[in-house]
């Protein structure tokens, strides 16, 4: 997780808590979820603002969703960069 960016918190459980980069986290949840990878969203909790928590699988459903992570972080605009299209596109018309 700490190679794509993301920004991981220790855990002693069967879950880790994890903040994409970019902090786009609604945006990711639902990559993961078309990529049919389910990870709790907990971007609304209290004191976990962009946050995801992935339950720790067999190696190979690890594998997997490293894999799909890293498709959807590569196709999701990061919060910053939609702000700026946006006022391209304000600016522009």
């Amino acid at each position: 997780l700490g190679a794509l960016g993301a920004t991981v918190w220790p855990s002693g459980a069967n879950f880790i808590l994890f903040r994409p980069p970019g902090t786009n986290a609604d945006a990711v949840w639902d990559g993961l979820v078309q990529e049919s990878v389910l990870v709790r969203n907990t971007a609304s909790w209290q004191h976990l603002d962009g946050c995801l928590r992935v339950t720790i699988g067999t190696p190979g459903d690890n594998d997997r969703f490293l894999a799909a992570l890293a498709k959807v972080l590569a196709e999701v605009p990061s919060p910053k960069v939609a702000t700026e299209s946006s006022t391209i596109r304000k600016s522009s018309s």
